[in-house]
């Protein structure tokens, strides 16, 4: 079974982009994540050890976005961030 979190307008400030304006003077980037994870446990147990918390995730996706190295261009991936069975 699979259920689905949404994560909406999660919202980091970074130095990085296509342009040497968006490297100097930093910019604001927003992202949305859609976790398809089981919930099944924790609809039995109302345990929020059997869930995935969504702050930690958040955490992650602004961390991301802070350090990521001037030299690449755009946003990187965040699909590692998404294994849900790694952030419990």
């Amino acid at each position: 079974m699979s259920d689905q979190i949404l994560l909406v307008g999660i919202h980091g400030f970074g130095y990085h982009g296509l342009f040497e304006h968006e490297r100097s003077n930093g910019q604001d980037f927003y992202v949305d994540l859609a976790l398809e994870v089981d919930l099944e446990a924790a609809s039995r147990t109302d345990s929020i050890q059997d869930t995935v918390n969504y702050g930690e995730i958040t955490d992650l996706v602004v961390a991301q976005i802070r350090r990521y190295a001037d030299t690449q261009i755009g946003v990187p991936a965040l699909s590692p961030l998404m294994h849900a069975s790694s952030l419990k």
